[in-house]
């Protein structure tokens, strides 16, 4: 995998879950406390759509 396409990934997980915590959206939150852990998959499932489309796009630039 492309070093940029792993950026990318991880920027959006970072921007979705900041986005989550600031609006208070469930689905988006990361949530601590000392009894449990509650981590979102969306944020994760979005970062590692964009980290595969993001590659093959460089990919396909490189050899054409």
């Amino acid at each position: 995998m492309c070093k940029l396409s792993v950026f990318f990934s991880i920027g959006a997980m970072i921007l979705l879950y900041l986005l989550g915590f600031i609006a208070d959206i469930n689905v988006l939150m990361f949530k601590m406390t000392p009894d449990k852990t509650e981590i979102a998959l969306l944020p994760l499932a979005v970062g590692l759509l964009l980290a595969m489309i993001s590659d093959r796009i460089i990919k396909n630039k490189k050899q054409g």
